[in-house]
């Protein structure tokens, strides 16, 4: 891949010969970096920044990283298991009208949940599915005015904290539907599971709750942590940990739980972890350019190191590729740690099915950013379009709808 980097405010140049990136403006970065682009600043109408943006955004998914896994992909229809995601999300008053349905499905989530989990079909893939929109709804709902404020973040994850540590299947449909919704589909990963599954599978998704207050934080003070703190909480806030659980919930296996004892076992998660988070910051750079967004790996090298946008992604991408030797190396010692732990053929089929199942789920998001419609310029110009009509979920703290 050959990096190029625009040094200019202007609109972007002609495309460059198949292969390299695009001319784009320079990240911006709140007011340490200057203005957030946008028409006035590219000089152009809305129609002209759509130009802009695309441009951008193609950049990214023309970006190559060395991913060794395979793709796969659940037997199930599609079409299937769309309308079943669809009259959930519509159940619980996610989906208001044909508008939003409308864009939902631009992102192409269900496909999504089919390569993440590709041995999942009916209720377990349904699960998977309904589990990956919920998180994308609060997701962006954290991404919005919300996100801005630590005290009601908080107030929120403690709501959804005290439904992974209460009793399954309690009523939530008082509350916001987002809260509800967490509360059927937090009882169906754990319909069938074990309780040692079920205290670290709600420790993760703590895990990734916290880290929304860490995000929350730092928009308040107005600037990112430092790199290397920055890049401790986007660990959590990727969700390796609570999605990597439902390897196990979708699949209807478990991992033998001494192996999270393991300094192999989870460094392998910690390298997930970390190329899944590099993904993503390569991937929406462009939105998270557009948008002001703080919590970007690259935006942040750009910050600390001086370097060049392309340069930065192609840092990231490095740190991907170290991340995945990482995680390579540390499997290769885990036939030791089988035997110190005197585990069984059939735990150890298991770990191996949830090793296979992770290197998976890493493929199936490289294969989704290039091709989702999450990052096509009208998404998020104005917020996601598909959420319009929910109220925020700090509405969910005080118990109204």
């Amino acid at each position: 891949m050959v990096w190029t980097s625009a040094r200019s405010r202007t609109a972007p140049a002609a495309v460059r010969e198949r292969g390299r990136m695009r001319d784009v403006p320079p990240i911006a970065f709140g007011s340490k970096m200057g203005p957030l682009p946008t028409p006035a600043l590219c000089g152009q109408s809305w129609e002209g920044f759509d130009v802009w943006w695309e441009d951008a955004v193609a950049g990214m998914h023309g970006v190559e990283f060395a991913i060794p896994f395979p793709s796969r992909i659940s037997p199930e229809d599609q079409d299937a298991v769309t309308r079943r995601n669809v009259d959930w999300l519509s159940g619980h008053g996610l989906l208001r009208t044909g508008e939003m349905t409308e864009r939902y499905l631009t992102m192409g989530l269900a496909e999504f949940a089919m390569r993440l989990y590709p041995t999942a079909v009916g209720p377990r893939l349904d699960m998977a599915l309904d589990t990956l929109a919920w998180a994308v709804f609060v997701n962006d709902q954290l991404d919005g005015e919300l996100g801005g404020d630590p005290q009601q973040v908080a107030g929120v994850v403690r709501e959804l904290i005290a439904i992974t540590a209460g009793p399954l299947g309690r009523s939530h449909g008082a509350g916001h539907p987002l809260v509800a919704a967490w509360a059927d589909v937090w009882a169906r990963q754990c319909a069938g599971m074990s309780e040692e599954w079920r205290r670290r599978a709600a420790g993760h998704w703590r895990l990734w709750f916290s880290g929304a207050i860490a995000l929350a934080a730092d928009r308040a003070r107005g600037g990112a942590q430092p790199l290397h703190d920055h890049l401790q909480v986007r660990r959590a806030w990727i969700g390796a940990g609570a999605f990597s659980d439902l390897v196990e919930a979708a699949g209807g296996f478990e991992v033998p739980e001494e192996l999270w004892d393991s300094v192999q076992w989870q460094g392998i998660q910690e390298a997930c972890g970390d190329c899944l988070g590099m993904l993503n910051d390569v991937f929406s750079l462009a939105v998270d350019e557009s948008t002001g967004r703080l919590h970007n790996t690259v935006v942040l090298l750009r910050r600390e190191r001086g370097m060049s946008r392309g340069e930065a992604v192609a840092e990231v991408v490095e740190m991907a590729r170290a991340a995945i030797d990482r995680w390579q190396r540390l499997q290769l010692d885990l036939p030791a740690v089988y035997e110190a732990f005197s585990l069984s053929a059939e735990q150890r089929r298991a770990a191996e099915l949830f090793l296979g199942g992770i290197g998976t789920m890493v493929r199936a998001n490289y294969d989704w950013y290039r091709h989702s419609g999450r990052y096509a310029p009208e998404f998020h110009r104005d917020g996601p379009a598909y959420a319009a009509a929910l109220p925020s979920m700090a509405e969910a703290v005080d118990g109204s709808a």
